[in-house]
């Protein structure tokens, strides 16, 4: 399985605009069926960028129950919420060579949207 930040920027979004806990399988996300969903979920409580209740069982093994964003998911997806900046951060990253991970977005994202504020 590849890792995609789009999924990742999707799924932080529909939980920002969940109004209470959700479990994995209730996110529903147009063009990402619901084992990379799963996927991704449990890649995001590993790294982080969620909280979660571990509601795991047998057949089930990337149920969680997400209660909530974490400090660092919000601060990845304020790079991440905007289509403008992300497709710059992927830009940024695609012309030096470089891989994305959440820290290549932060960093890159932090610079570009410094780079704006020298400009006022």
């Amino acid at each position: 399985m590849e890792l995609s930040y789009d999924i990742i920027r999707d799924i932080l979004l529909f939980i920002e605009k969940a109004d209470e806990q959700i479990y994995t399988e209730d996110i529903q996300l147009v063009n990402h069926d619901l084992y990379m969903i799963q996927k991704h979920v449990h890649l995001m409580f590993l790294d982080g960028l969620i909280d979660v209740i571990d509601a795991r069982v047998m057949g089930k093994p990337y149920r969680y129950l997400i209660t909530d964003i974490t400090m660092e998911g919000h601060q990845l997806l304020a790079i991440l919420r905007k289509p403008k900046l992300w497709l710059e951060v992927q830009k940024n990253a695609g012309d030096l060579g470089i891989s994305l991970t959440k820290d290549v977005i932060i960093s890159i994202g932090r610079k570009l949207i410094k780079k704006l504020l020298e400009n006022i």
